[in-house]
């Protein structure tokens, strides 16, 4: 199956109104798979006003919309999804979201962090430090090993966002380009998280590489290759 492109939020949002529109467009004309609103430094009410203005926008286009923090968040904002920062919190995100709404965990570099989070029922693990501060890209041979042992979905970042540079938010950091989420994808990515410094891109730049690392994450399935 083909990887799948995973936006994450810029880390502050100064004009929610306009990054609602632009995700409209985004979301209408690539394959995007999902969006996730992540501010580390909002508060609960500011993540609920955010959410209720970007999230019609990207479920419009039919593209998932997931909140980084707790389980009650999401319930009270109609996100589609969690993404947690502690595999031993998936059993009660379970119990308060129930079966029908997405649990991911952010596992960093660790093995054991995303099996406890496979074991404890998340739809997803992602794979890599998270944060434009840290250019790290997930490990190919960490993915490999994830896919050879489970069939649970897992995320790596792949593109930073074209000459801008930097990491890419969400997962990791990976390559600056469409090659660099080839590479994840080759070793095993089933998504691929895009931000940090692609929403310093103008428009027909976000388009572009949203179109390029799209087609990259067409390529065959061949782990380790």
């Amino acid at each position: 199956m083909p990887a799948q492109l995973y936006l994450v939020s810029p880390a502050r949002i100064e004009a929610p109104e306009a990054l609602a529109g632009q995700l409209a467009r985004l979301c209408a004309d690539h394959p995007v798979a999902a969006f996730r609103l992540e501010l580390p430094q909002a508060d609960t009410d500011t993540l609920r006003a955010m959410a209720a203005v970007l999230f019609p926008a990207v479920q419009a286009a039919g593209t998932a919309a997931i909140i980084a923090g707790a389980a009650e968040l999401a319930a009270a904002t109609g996100a589609d999804g969690v993404h947690l920062d502690d595999p031993a919190r998936v059993a009660a995100a379970r119990r308060t979201l129930g079966p029908d709404t997405s649990i991911g965990v952010a596992c960093g570099q660790v093995r054991h962090d995303a099996m406890v989070a496979a074991e404890a029922g998340a739809d997803y693990v992602e794979f890599g430090p998270f944060g434009a501060d840290n250019p790290q890209a997930a490990d190919p041979g960490l993915l490999t090993w994830w896919q050879e042992l489970m069939e649970l979905p897992c995320v790596a970042g792949g593109a930073a966002g074209g000459e801008a540079g930097g990491a890419a938010g969400g997962a990791a950091g990976g390559g600056t380009d469409a090659a660099g989420a080839a590479a994840l994808v080759a070793a095993g990515a089933d998504f691929i998280a895009i931000g940090g410094s692609f929403w310093n891109l103008d428009a027909g730049a976000q388009a572009d590489m949203l179109a390029r690392t799209a087609a990259a994450c067409e390529l065959p399935f061949a782990p380790g290759a």
